[in-house]
């Protein structure tokens, strides 16, 4: 009989550290994707700063030609 309970210990202490290393790696894992992601979100505000006046400029020039002007008429497809 102790040799079950010494050999029921081992198996309980082992799965106890299997399961606190899973809950280790996956906050590890979660922290990572975490960072990566705000890397990736700076980079992109970073680059919308960066060409948000030449977008407005493009804006503007497409307003101004006339294919893309309201046309008044009664061709509309709404009513």
């Amino acid at each position: 009989m102790p040799r079950a309970r010494t050999i029921r210990r081992v198996i309980l202490a082992t799965v106890a550290v299997v399961v606190v290393a899973a809950i280790g790696f996956s906050a590890y894992v979660l922290h990572q994707m975490r960072e990566a992601f705000a890397t990736h979100a700076a980079r992109g505000r970073t680059a919308l700063a960066t060409h948000r006046q030449e977008f407005m400029n493009d804006q503007h020039l497409l307003a101004s030609l006339p294919l893309f002007a309201p046309r008044p008429g009664k061709r509309d497809a709404g009513p």
